[in-house]
């Protein structure tokens, strides 16, 4: 289940990088792409802020003529030449 915002709204996207032992570790990069739902990307490959060791955000401002529907978040995060995937959604309506 996504959580579903409103148009003007700030969808901020958190994630936290783990190594092995459930530490929190930096990543070598931390990237977000977000495609709205008729396919186009409305963040391409943008860098996420780094809070603290291991921990990264991104916030959103969803527009007022966004597209109504469910939106598709993919980040890639690189550490010591190990590339991660992590999607998630969230709506706008």
């Amino acid at each position: 289940m996504h959580k579903t915002f409103q148009k003007g709204e700030c969808c901020q996207s958190y994630l936290v990088n783990l190594n092995h032992n459930d530490d929190p570790v930096d990543a070598d990069s931390v990237v977000i792409l977000i495609s709205n739902p008729a396919g186009s990307m409305v963040v391409n490959n943008s860098a996420m802020t780094k809070k603290t060791t291991g921990e990264y955000e991104y916030n959103y401002d969803i527009p007022s003529n966004a597209t109504v529907g469910k939106y598709e978040v993919a980040v890639t995060v690189t550490t010591s030449g190990h590339i991660n995937k992590v999607y998630s959604t969230f709506g706008v309506r």
